[in-house]
């Protein structure tokens, strides 16, 4: 799905060309699951659908060159028509964790227009379907039992990479903080109310992810 992502620029505009938060709040919102310079994952909640078991990522770092690796176990099959609800927060580490402010995040989110399966629907929430999984997930739903996943970085960052040049601005000196470091994800996702199994907790984890870009 990453790969499907298009953005929309005003070069006038300065939070548009910070391409590196952009990379960022893309690969938040879509992936969900992405971690760290010590790779560790923490379920946070109890009895979801959905528990991640192991991450690895090459170099420990989310880079250009870099390929995810996840282990998974789905304890009920949940149906390829659900739509599910993901709530998002991010920190950065300066010292300590600052959450990245609701008017850089909402204005981030305003310039992508994401593919079929992925809508926004207001201030850190989401709806995610199937079809905004396809380019990462090759069976969803998952099915029943131990999964694993792999994702080369690659083409979102060369993606981004367009982004930057076709802005033709320099990133703003009130961005700069935004560009590589450790941060910190929480992510909850639900199953939305016209699922199979309304509000079901589908999964729910706590990461840290260091990203080079």
């Amino acid at each position: 799905m990453l790969k499907c992502i298009s953005f929309i620029l005003s070069p006038s505009d300065l939070w548009s060309s910070s391409y590196k938060m952009y990379t960022f709040i893309t690969l938040s919102i879509l992936i969900g699951i992405a971690l760290a310079s010590t790779p560790t994952v923490e379920n946070t909640c109890s009895n979801p659908l959905v528990n991640i078991n192991s991450l690895a990522i090459s170099g420990n770092t989310i880079s250009k060159d870099a390929t995810m690796k996840i282990k998974y176990t789905v304890s009920k099959e949940f149906s390829k028509s659900d739509v599910l609800v993901v709530n998002l927060k991010i920190y950065k580490s300066v010292w300590f964790w600052i959450p990245i402010p609701s008017f850089i995040f909402e204005k981030v989110v305003q310039n992508i227009q994401f593919q079929d399966g992925v809508k926004h629907i207001s201030g850190r929430q989401f709806e995610v379907d199937c079809r905004g999984v396809s380019d990462i997930m090759p069976v969803c739903p998952p099915t029943k039992g131990d999964n694993n996943l792999e994702y080369s970085f690659k083409d979102i960052f060369e993606k981004a990479e367009k982004v930057k040049e076709n802005a033709g601005v320099a990133l703003g000196a009130a961005l700069s903080w935004f560009a590589s470091g450790d941060y910190k994800i929480v992510a909850d996702v639900k199953l939305g109310p016209t699922s199979s199994m309304p509000g079901t907790q589908l999964s729910c984890i706590e990461m840290v992810v260091e990203i080079d870009v």
